[in-house]
């Protein structure tokens, strides 16, 4: 579970704020992959400036909006590929989709974790086609 704070919540938007140091953690399970634990097992809590994060109900991708340095000037933007979130009597989940588009303040994209999606195929979690419908989606 990871703690976040909710800037606006309607039936069209839902925006949270996910501040730096926030506490997140993991469930222990048999995870796919080498270690057998969460990609980010270990890691407590968010580490660099905050995130913003806008998602609408049904899409498939969040909105992430970063900053850099300690002026905190705009970075850019990272489209977060993931299941459409689902509300749940303590917040909401989605399911993360592995492959991202990064989108730099000064212009252009690009794919991030390209290859962990192929990883992922590997390991099961995702098909053959899964990963193309996922790629598609980017």
């Amino acid at each position: 579970m990871t703690v976040v704070f909710v800037v606006e919540d309607t039936p069209d938007l839902l925006v949270s704020y996910l501040p730096e140091g926030a506490p997140f953690g993991f469930p222990e399970g048999d995870w796919p992959g080498p270690t057998g634990r969460h990609p980010w097992h270990g890691r407590g809590a968010w580490h660099g400036h905050g995130v913003l994060m806008l998602q609408r109900p049904g899409e498939s991708y969040a909105v992430w909006h970063f900053w850099d340095g300690p002026e905190r000037e705009f970075a850019g933007w990272y489209l977060n590929l993931q299941e459409p979130f689902r509300r749940t009597a303590v917040g909401y989940d989605t399911q993360d989709l592995e492959l991202d588009v990064w989108v730099p303040a000064r212009g252009g994209w690009s794919f991030k974790d390209e290859e962990l999606l192929d990883e992922r195929v590997g390991e099961g979690r995702f098909t053959t086609a899964d990963a193309d419908r996922i790629r598609a989606l980017g």
